[in-house]
């Protein structure tokens, strides 16, 4: 199926209440599937297993909805791996309501898994279904759909066009028009996001963007059944709202390549529409794994792609003239103004975004030189980029990262200000004409600061993060490292705890090829092993390893 550019989300020109949309029926034709994996043992190879389709919906009437295929056995002989149903589904639900379609087995054992949206499954003869927890194991749905109008009271499902949402794509920051618009605004970027998504196969993205939906459609009705929302309420909604319709300006492309970036990001708006729910349900939820500074900092990464080429590049490769064109000059503004977007968690960062996308929507204004202008968004681009390090290399942002970039900010702060001094001057043919030179130096003079700024900026960041890591070391005693070490050289593992939980160490030096093993570790932190030379006593040997989970196949 062909991709289609996802919808930006812009300032809000009207605003209607009732439901977040439309209902729509849906009439699902269940055919068959293919591809299941064989059965692990014996056991299970002689009993006849038997499958069957639920589909999650939300709607309007009862919030969300499960409906179920019938069971049938699996083929035999050669047919086994495949299921025959032939069974039509009738389903109504929101226009913008995500679909979960979940193959089980059993008692709903599995399961496989995929979302989509009702536009996707009206266009397909067949989706892919996943193993919830690995994204290997693969099988083929054939399921097809037609929609007709919902039988609901007109008043209710119809949207009139006078009050319908319209989005418009604007430079200019929106402002809400009224709660209501915040609601759909945060529904249908789920439903944009997940939509997109849904199409790489990610796994348990599934369940954790449907029922971000789900919690966001359930605290929209309990708001409305108050009719007001609390404080609590409206910021993890302003913080939904910021999250999504930041996400959805990222290309297809750019999602398929950060999978590990946007499976967290569904988890943190699990946790944040659950959160969401539960207060506006005035029942006790779990705040506490929901992270409003976590979210900003992946959606920053998410937003911000990686550089083609560094700074001081000088690959003839690369046609800078070419690479900063209208094209690349509007994804630069894009990436910037999302991470402006999505900075609220964190004031430092917003500021440096702001002085960077001033940096790049003013440079042709500071200068008719072309050349100083392609060095000016090449170190905004530099900057922007080692933004997005310093969040991946700070996890959930500290007060020292928070420094960091607040120091950053200053510097771009004051770099801005003569670059604002600039354009002014500018402005007057005259001071334009006498000031040519003396402007060509200034602008020299701010690319060398930005270079200072970014240098000052990486290095402060590393020199914290070698900080954390010096503290970590400082808990862990020779004689612990010297049987850690052991423990990764031979994989033993009996002498640790097995309610631990096990992670796979990858070396970046030091040791490779069969001596690289298995050990437990209770943190992810780059460690120093210790090793003890034959008649030398103790020595420290730096073997910098990176720590994964281990999967329990692995064991």
């Amino acid at each position: 199926m062909p991709e289609s550019s996802l919808p930006v989300f812009g300032p809000l020109t009207a605003a209607r209440p009732g439901p977040l949309g439309k209902e729509i029926r849906l009439r699902i034709h269940l055919d068959g599937c293919r591809g299941l994996p064989q059965p692990k043992t014996p056991a299970e190879s002689y009993a006849p297993r038997k499958f069957f389709v639920s589909i999650g919906y939300i709607s309007s009437r009862d919030g969300g909805n499960f409906v179920d295929s019938s069971s049938v056995h699996e083929g035999t002989g050669c047919l086994q791996g495949t299921v025959k149903w032939d069974d039509i589904l009738d389903i109504t639900c929101l226009e913008h309501s995500l679909l979960r379609i979940i193959l089980y087995h059993g008692e709903r054992n599995g399961p496989w898994e995929c979302v989509s949206t009702a536009g996707d499954l009206l266009q397909v003869s067949s989706v892919s279904l996943v193993l919830w927890d690995d994204t290997i194991s693969e099988c083929t749905l054939f399921i097809s759909a037609s929609a007709a109008p919902a039988d609901c009271d007109k008043d209710c499902c119809e949207l009139d066009t006078a009050s319908r949402m319209v989005f418009e794509r604007d430079d200019a920051r929106f402002e809400l028009q009224s709660p209501a618009s915040s609601w759909d605004v945060a529904f249908r970027g789920l439903f944009s996001f997940g939509g997109a998504v849904s199409r790489h196969n990610i796994a348990d993205a599934a369940n954790n963007i449907f029922y971000a939906q789900f919690y966001t459609y359930i605290s929209y009705q309990a708001c409305c059944t108050r009719q007001s929302n609390d404080a609590q309420t409206d910021s993890l909604l302003k913080s939904l709202m910021k999250a999504v319709s930041t996400c959805v300006q990222v290309q297809s492309t750019r999602v398929l390549q950060s999978k590990d970036c946007v499976e967290q990001i569904y988890v943190q708006l699990y946790y944040l529409a659950f959160s969401m729910q539960g207060n506006a349900s005035y029942r006790n939820s779990d705040l506490n794994k929901y992270r409003e500074e976590e979210l900003a900092r992946l959606v920053v990464i998410l937003v911000t792609p990686d550089p083609p080429t560094g700074v001081n590049s000088t690959s003839t490769s690369t046609d800078w003239a070419a690479l900063y064109g209208t094209t690349a000059k509007d994804a630069l503004l894009l990436t910037l103004e999302g991470i402006v977007q999505s900075s609220d968690a964190f004031p430092p960062l917003k500021s440096a975004a702001s002085g960077l996308l001033f940096f790049a929507t003013s440079a042709d204004m500071a200068s008719s030189n072309k050349k100083q202008i392609r060095d000016i968004h090449k170190r905004v681009n530099s900057l922007a980029a080692s933004l997005r390090c310093g969040a991946e290399d700070g996890s959930m942002l500290s007060s020292a990262h928070h420094n960091a970039i607040g120091v950053l900010a200053a510097d771009i702060s004051a770099l801005k200000e003569d670059l604002e001094s600039i354009v002014h001057e500018r402005k007057s043919r005259f001071r334009r004409f006498f000031s040519a030179k003396r402007h060509r130096e200034e602008l020299q003079d701010i690319v060398q600061q930005m270079d200072h700024a970014r240098l000052n900026y990486t290095t402060a960041v590393a020199t914290l993060n070698a900080t954390t890591n010096a503290q970590v070391l400082a808990h862990i005693s020779p004689e612990e490292c010297i049987h850690e070490h052991r423990l990764i050289r031979y994989g033993l593992d009996n002498s640790f705890d097995q309610r631990k939980r096990k992670r796979r160490t990858r070396y970046d030096g030091g040791i490779s090829g069969r001596d690289a093993g298995y050990a437990a570790f209770r943190d992810f932190v780059s460690i120093e092993s210790v090793e003890k030379a034959p008649g030398q006593g103790t020595q420290l040997k730096a073997f910098p390893v990176r720590l994964e989970y281990l999967e329990p196949q692995y064991l």
